[in-house]
């Protein structure tokens, strides 16, 4: 019966020393994956202030680029109603001069009215999809 208990007793000896190297040898990971760690979070906590400046630059500068556009793109809105205004008007003078005149000279127009039309459809369908533009 001592030699079962002895066996037994040696056993887990060997089991408590395979355990304990094994328990030594996770914690030096352990403290070496912190050192690690603290390394990199005193480097990130470095650099991170120039990040989140240049960041603020670039979101600044994005804002200036956005305005800039935006404001162009009314600047050319305002420019195109104004042209699509004019040929309204020249055309509605030349559908009159045509009714009431109706000389050669009328038919002189009739090759800009393509071109004519398409820029209504233009400014239509532009028009048609600014709101959806503006609410994004």
């Amino acid at each position: 019966m001592e030699a079962g208990k002895d066996i037994i007793l040696l056993i887990v000896g060997i089991a408590l020393v395979v355990f304990l190297g094994y328990g030594v040898y996770t914690l030096v990971q352990i403290k070496t994956t912190a050192r690690t760690l603290a390394c990199t979070i005193g480097e990130l906590n470095q650099r991170l202030p120039t990040i989140l400046k240049n960041l603020e630059e670039i979101t600044a500068n994005t804002v200036q680029v956005t305005d800039a556009v935006k404001r162009q793109v009314d600047d050319l809105s305002l420019t195109v109603a104004k042209i699509d205004d004019a040929v309204t008007f020249y055309l509605d003078k030349e559908r009159i001069f045509r009714r009431e005149v109706s000389v050669p000279v009328a038919d002189a127009f009739r090759p800009y009215l393509g071109v004519i039309k398409g820029i209504r459809a233009f400014l239509d369908s532009w028009r048609s999809s600014a709101p959806a533009a503006k609410s994004g």
